[in-house]
């Protein structure tokens, strides 16, 4: 039993991208994990140049979408803990998971281990999380489905995954996990993948189809009073942000912090 599974799912992953996600693992000095890619029947060609490795598998089956392919290679998983990166995301440096089996070690009997995520496409470069996720931080933030660590005994549960959504579930998945069911949290204090962007979430009838979604279960899990005074909250903040980023001040502010989570990133690596 490995500590980790990393489940890679694809469906015509883009030129290089696939290789750059198992390249990512691959590098790594942490090496107790199994690679799960599961396809849901690319064309020919597509998976081409997949390394040769004991612990790389591969699943070609058809599915109805992204989260009932993740439930698929679900049943798949051996590991321990589970992550799911997808096809040109990839694992931040060669320390990452080895960062994530220390804080695991750490904190026996937890189900969720989370870190931070670089974003090379977005204003700061970066996504830094709080170390406790508060009601209030997971009304109006996610974590990035890529930096979550989650053992696969609650995956055992059974609602995995909801198949009715075409994105945004695993945002739903995060906010049962955390706020339904109280599963411990622990952050890990690093950097631990790179998150490439686009594909289907970017799309914008994904997106209102999720955010109706999204909304209906927070008024289901928050109630009507809190769900009425943090979503006044919500409306203020994304007023002031729109603000302050439209100020050459703020994005000299955001570009500052970005140079000092580097520099504090290599520090890290060169102490391994």
């Amino acid at each position: 039993m490995p500590l980790f599974s990393i489940v890679t799912v694809t469906l015509n992953p883009p030129t290089g991208d696939l290789r750059r996600t198992l390249d990512s693992v691959l590098g790594q000095d942490f090496e107790d994990w199994e690679l799960i890619i599961k396809d849901g029947g690319s064309e020919l060609g597509r998976l081409e140049g997949i390394p040769e490795d004991g612990r790389i598998r591969v699943l070609v089956q058809k599915d109805s979408g992204i989260f009932d392919a993740m439930n698929q290679a679900l049943g798949l998983v051996e590991g321990r803990y589970v992550c799911f990166l997808n096809a040109g995301d990839t694992l931040y440096d060669i320390h990452a998971l080895r960062a994530v089996e220390a804080a695991i070690g750490d904190n026996p009997g937890v189900d969720f281990f989370y870190g931070d995520v670089a974003k090379p496409s977005s204003r700061s470069g970066f996504e830094i999380y709080p170390k406790r996720l508060t009601r209030s931080f997971l009304f109006s933030h996610s974590i990035c489905h890529q930096a979550w660590f989650v053992s696969a005994g609650y995956y055992d549960r059974p609602e995995r995954y909801d198949t009715k959504h075409s994105v945004g579930g695993d945002p739903a998945f995060l906010l049962r996990m955390l706020l339904q069911n109280k599963v411990r949290s622990r952050k890990v204090e690093r950097v631990i993948v790179s998150y490439a962007g686009g594909g289907i979430s970017q799309d914008a009838k994904h997106v209102r189809d999720n955010q109706l979604r999204i909304r209906k279960l927070k008024k289901e899990l928050y109630g009507k009073g809190e769900y009425g005074w943090l979503q006044s909250l919500e409306l203020a903040r994304c007023v002031a942000k729109r603000i302050l980023y439209d100020t050459g001040a703020w994005r000299l502010v955001r570009k500052i912090k970005s140079i000092n989570i580097s520099r504090q990133q290599t520090l890290k690596c060169k102490a391994k």
